[in-house]
């Protein structure tokens, strides 16, 4: 009696293949989609950098300066006559108001925003009245 034998399933040799296809594939894919991520994550920078600005400029027409500050998650660093919070970053970045160089905060502010767990992820607006 001659039994066939019917094999079902897999080689090894294919396993082998599709395993070092998802390989390569994942080695291209997530760097991209990190970089994605950090650009995302600049582009919110920015933003709140811009809204920050905003402010800066409200607080020079009515006070004649621009306000120095430091805020990275607790509200009590953010002076009262400002008048802002960051909305939906979820405490992930630094906020930084600061004279800028070779001037007094009276004449301008340099505001740079970062991220906290990555800080070469930031953007920096200039203000001068």
């Amino acid at each position: 009696m001659n039994t066939q034998k019917i094999s079902t399933g897999f080689t090894l040799v294919e396993l082998m293949v599709t395993l070092a296809i998802i390989g390569v594939l994942s080695a291209v894919a997530i760097p991209a989609y990190n970089g994605y991520i950090a650009a995302s994550k600049a582009g919110v920078a920015l933003t709140n950098a811009e809204s920050l600005a905003g402010f800066q400029r409200t607080h020079y027409y009515e006070y004649d300066t621009f306000v120095e500050f430091v805020y990275d998650g607790d509200p009590k660093t953010i002076p009262n006559t400002l008048e802002w919070l960051p909305k939906g970053d979820n405490n992930q970045f630094k906020y930084d108001a600061a004279a800028c160089s070779g001037n007094t905060i009276k004449n301008c502010v340099d505001i740079k925003v970062s991220y906290l767990s990555d800080p070469s992820i930031s953007q920096t607006v200039s203000l001068s009245p």
